[in-house]
């Protein structure tokens, strides 16, 4: 009975003799449009630009012999060469903090040169000190100017 039942069941599955097979052509896939490229911004500064302007803040961190210190140098003005900057500073594991100006020279090439001026805020036991090193593009990274300090690193 299971194999009758089977049969019927096959028979009735089967194509008729008369049926008409219809090919479809698959459908067209278009390709997803593609995004286009977000425009890249190059900022290039004139050859002969001076690297430093005044307004910038050169933030990072130099050594002495407190250890690792914070250091955000403010350029306060730029002009034939000359510049005139705040050095600010924080040790955090200390909690002193100061600042104090800074005077000194700019050259085309990104050569720096700076030297302490008068405090503006002054922890007990610290000492200004100069810097000098080069400015290349958005770096700006030399020595600390005293026999206790090493480097600096700075960006923009």
């Amino acid at each position: 009975m299971k194999a009758l039942a089977l049969l019927a069941l096959l028979a009735a599955c089967a194509p008729e003799s008369t049926a008409t097979v219809v090919e479809v052509p698959p459908a067209q896939v278009q390709p997803s449009p593609q995004p286009e490229p977000a425009p890249q911004v190059l900022v290039q500064r004139p050859v002969g630009a001076q690297p430093l302007h005044g307004g910038e803040v050169w933030r990072g961190t130099y050594v002495c012999a407190q250890g690792e210190t914070d250091l955000a140098l403010h350029v306060e003005s730029v002009s034939d060469g000359a510049v005139e900057a705040v050095f600010e500073f924080e040790h955090a594991p200390s909690g002193a903090s100061g600042a104090y100006r800074m005077n000194g020279t700019v050259s085309p090439d990104g050569a720096v040169e700076l030297a302490p001026g008068a405090w503006i805020r002054r922890p007990p036991n610290y000492v200004g000190v100069g810097m000098r090193g080069r400015v290349r593009g958005d770096s700006f990274t030399g020595r600390i100017e005293n026999s206790t300090c090493g480097g600096f690193r700075l960006r923009r």
